[in-house]
């Protein structure tokens, strides 16, 4: 059997490699092999979603024919039940356009999708558009595709970078095969989804996207473009006097393109607020189109011959009208599907935006590509139309042609993709002769989307998440970090001619894969990846023979610690491996001193660590009827008003970009003074606060104006990148004081990351495991106890104020120790793990280690007897210690003291340095040598 991660699944990799690498290609030649599987799949696959979509779209437009126009929300409403259903139950991330879904599965989730999705994402589209919901095909093939891609992926157990690409053949595959469209289904992937245009990247992809077209073109017979336009529009040729008006056009399609990104998301808002279950939210949105389907066809004349409002389903029929300039000519419209003039064109732009908002922000699924091309076309048209009104129009042109190019405009603005959206409007309509005016609406109108708002519709909803992806200002961060602001990885160094043999058994000890490869001086040769020790793990029997020699990759580069990230990122790219060694700034030919590795997961954790303050900024400032304050929560503290204030009654992009100002000030001025980091919560409200201070769950309980329209309140946490070893002090103390609030099995490291005003991830950079982060704390302790004994001691005057200070100054019953105690206590008796067992080990023999050496020094003044030796005499000291420490928190009455005022310690104090106790003592001692 082959499954994930079996021998026989890594035996077949592997020879698959060292059969590419005899025929002379890289590495990673076997992607294009699964580029080509994906392909042949998702193309059968989009087959047969393309076949269930026609089939329920023309079903269900037979159906809505029948009946009157009052029932024209029933069977769209009956849609969204089953929708709502099937996305809640079975993959919520169904819903919506899916882009962005597939987009966060790349950033944050490792390129994973579940398979379910892909069941469940198609058949809730077919249901939405087939319906009549206002939807297109786009979204849900992408994330049909992409799981496909996933799948294989993770069946095969590829590394990350590798699964991002198979995810991408999988979505290209897709747009490929759905809209026949192989150039603009690649462009899609690497500009939108990947943002990767490298070599390595496109190779498998153009492979999967030729293999899909090619399955679709073979199985349905037809090569025919989705758009076809007529043979006048397909002979009208351009002309330089016509660059102004497609110049207006493009800055026109640019502000539709943002206003139907805002009321989409703005209707998603509404809809989240909303106190309805999941499953009845598709269904308001449905009522709602329905409704306005009735006020539309009330709006049409008697001689427009369509029972359907235009905007429902997918549009395509009404685009493919709008393409015909004979429906422009006079007379054109009688017997048409849809009515020409500006005023009936941007009605229908208006309730197209409305109905496909109402369609997918209450929760139903489709994509918003096939919407946006319905806008382009009706908004081109409308424009064209306008400036045949007014005599501007060119002679022999056509508002057809101006919808036409308007498709392209609209898709680039929404999509911020000006390449993809040039490519896809050739591959649908196959029209020449429109590619320049294409091409300048298209920018134009991408340039005044931007300037508008800076997200396009598929990286909007991961801002909002608090997910940034990649942009301008990505290169100036990599550029203004160095290598020595990542921490390394301490590197396991092997010689050339050490066996292979050592390299297995330094693999199991330390937990490592990739080697750093050094001779005798310790000078750096170069490195033995994980990878090539997988490859000679095949012929197990040879490996007693072998040499590391055999195995060394000396093509490798390294990272020098004064390089830019930008040139360390670089270097990954270029080279399929996990980690490089990391050199001194000063190394030379005949010295190269290894610092460590640097692994492309710390590479990235350190970027997205600087974007981190980026980040804040994601959350909206829905409105602003007031002054905006700031409370801060500096080390702990309750909140309190910090004193800094936007005082003025602003709209919302001023106060926006004034809270911007503002909160970056509070990171200006605080990252230096503040080593914990800073809670800051940001009320935007109408009246000044009467009280001085805030708690958190005071803050929470106000975020519940958002829901009645009231200003957003913000909770903004930030903290200074801290040297590593300050970061993992500052990590232990709160974990210190964390355990002993809640226990080993109690805390959490998440809760830790709270406390601390960390992400997660940052504590799993200094320790694997919560176990890891309980033994360090353990070994902390010890320091910690130790340090606190050495500082009451540091002044005493003799070896007997040492001893009694040593008693009397019990670490054990602090405030830091008190509590640490009784969770290794706890430890002791409940956890049963090594590690965590041997830790205490360790700090009951070093503290033992300590009083052993106050004892014998004041056994060598002669303030103690020698009748017992120093390490019992400890060994005592400590279990009274112990059970001190565990009493002392009970505060029971009386505990440590009696009546006439003799504490516990005091009796400790006679029995060792009293002179009566030094008597019997040396009494007991004189005895036991007369004895023997």
């Amino acid at each position: 059997m082959i499954g994930p991660g079996s021998p026989v699944k890594t035996r077949l990799q592997a020879r698959l490699s060292k059969l590419g690498s005899r025929l002379g290609f890289r590495r990673d030649w076997y992607l294009i092999v699964l580029a080509s599987f994906i392909g042949c799949v998702t193309g059968l696959g989009a087959i047969g979603f393309k076949w269930m979509l026609d089939f329920a779209a023309h079903h269900g437009a037979e159906i809505q024919r029948n009946y009157p126009i009052w029932t024209l929300a029933l069977l769209p409403m009956i849609g969204a039940v089953f929708v709502g259903t099937i996305i809640h139950f079975f993959a919520p991330e169904a819903r919506g356009h899916g882009v962005p879904e597939v987009m966060d599965s790349v950033y944050r989730k490792g390129s994973k999708i579940r398979p379910r999705v892909a069941f469940t994402k198609s058949l809730a589209s077919v249901l939405t558009i087939g319906s009549g919901g206002s939807a297109g095909a786009e979204g849900p093939i992408v994330q049909i595709g992409s799981a496909i891609g996933s799948f294989v992926a993770q069946s095969l157990k590829v590394s990350r970078d590798q699964a991002g690409t198979l995810l991408g053949c999988g979505a290209a595959a897709g747009i490929a095969s759905v809209f026949n469209a192989p150039i603009a289904g690649v462009f899609f992937v690497l500009e939108i989804l990947l943002r990767d245009f490298s070599l390595r990247t496109f190779t498998p992809i153009v492979v999967s996207s030729v293999f899909s077209t090619a399955v679709t073109q073979a199985v349905l017979g037809k090569n025919e473009a989705i758009f076809a336009v007529s043979d006048s529009l397909a002979g009208y040729q351009f002309t330089i006097g016509e660059l102004p008006g497609y110049l207006v056009l493009g800055l026109f399609c640019g502000v539709v393109a943002v206003g139907f990104i805002r009321m989409l998301y703005t209707t998603e808002d509404v809809y989240d607020r909303l106190p309805l279950h999941p499953i009845v939210k598709p269904v308001t949105g449905a009522a709602l189109l329905g409704v306005l389907g009735m006020v539309y066809l009330e709006l049409q004349p008697v001689h427009i011959t369509t029972e359907i409002p235009n905007f429902f389903g997918n549009g395509y029929e009404t685009i493919t009208s709008l393409l015909s300039p004979e429906l422009f000519a006079e007379g054109g419209t009688h017997g048409a599907i849809v009515q020409t003039g500006t005023l009936m064109l941007l009605i229908l732009v208006v309730f197209k935006a409305l109905a496909t908002c109402f369609t997918l922000g209450s929760g139903g699924s489709g994509g918003v590509f096939a919407p946006s091309l319905f806008l382009g076309a009706a908004a081109g048209a409308a424009f064209g139309e306008i400036l045949d009104a007014i005599g501007i129009l060119p002679e022999g042109a056509s508002p057809a042609s101006y919808a036409l190019v308007g498709m392209a405009a609209v898709v680039a603005g929404t999509t911020h993709a000006p390449l993809t959206a040039i490519l896809i409007l050739f591959e649908l309509t196959r029209d020449v002769y429109v590619l320049l005016p294409i091409m300048l609406a298209a920018v134009v109108s991408v340039v005044v989307a931007q300037v508008l708002l800076k997200d396009s519709i598929y990286s909007l909803k991961l801002r909002r998440r608090g997910v940034l992806i990649g942009t301008s200002a990505d290169l100036t961060i990599l550029r203004r970090l160095t290598a020595r602001d990542i921490q390394p990885i301490p590197h396991v160094s092997v010689h050339p001619d050490d066996p292979l043999d050592k390299l297995l058994e330094l693999r199991d000890v330390y937990k490592v894969v990739d080697f750093v490869v050094v001779d005798h001086d310790g000078n750096y040769l170069g490195l033995v990846t994980g990878e090539d020790m997988r490859t000679a793990l095949i012929e197990r029997e040879a490996i007693p023979y072998l040499l590391v020699e055999e195995l060394l990759r000396r093509d490798l580069p390294v990272i020098f610690e004064d390089e830019t990230l930008d040139r360390v990122l670089e270097k990954f790219s270029k080279h399929d491996v996990s980690s490089l060694a990391l050199l001194d700034a000063e190394s030379s030919e005949k010295n190269k001193r290894v610092l460590g590795r640097i692994t492309r997961a710390r590479l990235m954790q350190r970027y997205q660590q600087d974007r981190e303050y980026q980040a804040v900024f994601a959350a909206r400032v829905r409105k602003s009827s007031g002054p905006v304050t700031v409370y801060g929560k500096p080390n702990g503290l309750e909140y309190s008003r910090l004193g800094l204030s936007v005082s003025r009654r602003v709209g919302k992009a001023v106060a926006r970009n004034r809270l911007k100002r503002l909160v970056r000030e509070v990171f200006r001025l605080t990252q230096h003074d503040l080593p914990s980091g800073l809670d800051l919560v940001v009320v935007l409200r109408p009246h000044e606060p009467r009280e001085e201070s805030r708690t958190m769950g005071e803050a929470r309980d106000r975020s519940r104006w958002a829901v009645l329209g009231w200003p957003a309140v913000l909770l903004i946490r930030l903290y200074r990148a801290l040297p590593a070893a300050q970061r993992r002090e500052q990590l232990l103390d709160t974990a210190v004081t964390l355990f002993a609030e809640r226990g080993y099995g109690g805390a959490t490291t998440a809760e830790l990351a709270r406390a601390a005003g960390v992400t997660e991830p940052i504590i799993y950079r200094h320790f694997k495991s919560k176990k890891d982060l309980f033994v360090a704390v353990i070994d902390r302790t010890s320091e910690l106890t130790i340090e606190r004994w050495d500082r009451q001691l540091s002044s005493a005057q003799d070896a007997a104020q040492r001893l009694r200070r040593l008693i009397g100054t019990n670490p054990m019953i602090s405030d830091k120790g008190r509590g640490i105690y009784r969770v290794i206590l706890q430890a002791m008796m409940e956890i049963e793990d090594p590690d965590i067992l041997e830790a205490i080990q360790r700090h009951i023999t070093a503290l033992h280690r300590f009083v052993v050496d106050g004892v014998r020094r004041a056994q060598e003044e002669g303030w103690v007897s020698r009748a017992f030796s120093p390490e019992i005499t400890a060994w005592t000291l400590l279990h009274l210690g112990l059970g001190y420490g565990v009493i002392s928190p009970l505060a029971i009455e009386g505990h440590a003291i009696d009546a006439d005022g003799v504490r516990v310690r005091d009796v400790i104090e006679q029995m060792m340095l009293g002179e009566k106790a030094r008597k019997r003592q040396d009494e007991m001692l004189k005895q036991r040598d007369g004895g023997a």
